[in-house]
């Protein structure tokens, strides 16, 4: 149901629409490559986020993660505020 292909179809063929895909494990890279296969997602503009509420978890999940976006083409993105505030609210 997570799915919707009319809106993915659509918003892949529009120039400035980008595909944040939230990542817990090497599984999840799996299903981001099969979406971007399946509908001609532009390597360039899929970006691909670790899970994380803390510090560590963020760095645990980001030690695998960069390598595989330069090996999709695929771009790489963080929770800044919680590598500086934590997980605080209203920062």
């Amino acid at each position: 149901m997570r799915e919707v292909p009319l809106a993915l179809e659509t918003f892949a063929q529009l120039p400035t629409a980008y595909f944040k895909f939230v990542v817990t494990g090497e599984s999840d890279l799996d299903e981001v490559c099969a979406l971007a296969d399946k509908y001609k997602l532009p390597p360039e503009r899929v970006l691909l986020m670790p899970e994380g509420r803390t510090r560590d978890a963020l760095e645990e999940k980001s030690s695998w993660l960069p390598e595989a976006c330069l090996k999709h083409g695929f771009r790489f993105t963080t929770r800044l505020h919680i590598l500086l505030w934590g997980d605080e609210r209203g920062r």
